[in-house]
């Protein structure tokens, strides 16, 4: 895992919420739907810039916060 996706965990607070959106729609086009798993492939990328790593970061944050939501919703 490159040191930069790793760094990008510590950083990773706030990235506009409209650009966590507009990226996760891209990452689901690019990778047919599947976004967290997408964002985690394109993390592993070399050559990955810290400002990439944080938002694919925010990407799957907000995912699993999704995913998190809608299984309580589901449970209630």
């Amino acid at each position: 895992m490159p040191l930069t996706w790793s760094l990008a965990g510590l950083r990773a607070l706030w990235v506009p919420p409209e650009e966590v959106r507009s990226e996760t729609w891209a990452i689901g086009v690019r990778h047919g739907g599947r976004v967290a798993e997408g964002a985690q492939a394109e993390g592993r990328a070399a050559g990955l810039s810290f400002r990439r790593a944080i938002l694919l970061k925010a990407v799957i944050r907000e995912q699993r916060r999704m995913l998190r939501a809608a299984s309580q919703k589901a449970r209630a």
